[in-house]
């Protein structure tokens, strides 16, 4: 079988641990009326 790598050879990067990245995500789904029903999302990412 042939030696396919992993992402970090695949892509040239390597995982210093130097950034670090924060994420927080938000989701509100609901019904309005029996007939409209409404999904909003947000997410946020910053990295320190």
């Amino acid at each position: 079988m042939e030696n396919v790598g992993d992402a970090y050879s695949t892509f040239c990067k390597l995982n210093t641990g130097k950034k670090r990245e924060n994420r927080f995500e938000l989701a509100l789904n609901g019904n309005l009326t029996e007939k409209l029903s409404v999904q909003v999302s947000a997410v946020s990412t910053w990295m320190h």
